[in-house]
């Protein structure tokens, strides 16, 4: 089996390196979103995104110690790399996590279930209303933060799937509703900021490659217009014998301008390779495809 590629960084001074280790190579953005849909519908995650300040993405749950992970994107061939740091989802504990955070605290929200389902006429109608209305009143939701609709239709589901099992607890069906709709709309979330960055990125080297392009375009127009103004000149002036000879006069006059003007760009331009040669190496972006079996 082929070893995968891992990097150790340093974070702060105090704490030890994080071990992270690249564990795919996407070319398609839409199967990297793919997998990533994946893996939180089997450890029912919540992703948190945020962009590093090496243009990567890191990805991390809230509340739940768990791996995060950064998304790499690849410039040389449009494609990601999916780097995982050390750890081990563990799914009871990420559902635990959300259920106590739902829970009903003695800390009331400002933004109550009474006024977010007075004028639902879905609530108002449920055959199992007076049971909603009872958990409703034990939980902490703010439900700004969660579309109503999504809610009641893996409730029906749910209930439909479980409600005869008299082991679950209503309030159970309903946290479970809770956390199906915000799974269901952290996946869209997630595809959402995945297709933006690859957006993102994409612009930015188009716009590095147009500054090139306009860089050289100018070059050229320039030397273009250079060689032009040279030949107007040379068929005006009609050189003779004596034009071409070049006195001693003129010898000074020449290396007085080079010496002003341009002596201390070439020497700059010279410590400028020198330094970026031997000083300030880069890192490659190219690495051999894994050969891992695929995921998806």
């Amino acid at each position: 089996m082929t070893e995968l590629e891992t990097i150790y960084l340093q974070v702060n001074e105090n704490e030890p390196k994080i071990k992270l280790t690249c564990i795919h190579h996407f070319h398609n953005i839409l199967k990297l979103t793919k997998y990533l849909n994946a893996l939180q519908d089997k450890y029912q995650l919540i992703l948190q995104v945020e962009e590093t300040v090496t243009d990567n993405l890191k990805l991390f749950t809230d509340g739940v110690k768990a791996p995060f992970y950064i998304v790499e994107f690849n410039e040389s061939d449009d494609s990601f790399y999916l780097w995982k740091s050390e750890g081990k989802f563990i799914k009871d504990s990420i559902i635990s996590s959300f259920y106590n955070t739902h829970l009903r605290t003695t800390k009331r929200i400002e933004n109550p279930w009474e006024t977010n389902f007075k004028d639902d006429s879905i609530y108002q109608t449920h055959p199992f209303k007076e049971k909603i209305k009872l958990v409703l009143n034990d939980l902490n939701v703010n439900w700004k933060s969660f579309d109503k609709q999504i809610f009641w239709d893996r409730l029906d589901r749910i209930i439909e799937k479980c409600h005869s099992d008299g082991n679950i607890s209503f309030k159970s069906l309903i946290l479970m509703a809770l956390l199906k709709t915000r799974l269901i709309q952290n996946k869209s979330f997630l595809k959402n900021e995945l297709l933006n960055y690859h957006t993102k990125m994409k612009s930015h080297i188009s716009s590095e490659e147009s500054i090139l392009s306009s860089d050289d375009a100018d070059y050229s127009t320039t030397s273009s217009s250079a060689n032009s103004l040279l030949s107007t000149e040379e068929r005006q002036r009609k050189f003779s014998d004596s034009d071409i000879h070049i006195t001693e006069p003129m010898n000074n006059q020449l290396k007085e301008i080079f010496n002003e003007h341009f002596k201390l760009m070439v020497e700059n331009y010279e410590f400028f390779e020198l330094r970026t040669k031997n000083g300030i190496p880069k890192r490659t972006r190219t690495r051999e495809p894994f050969k891992t079996k695929s995921c998806f």
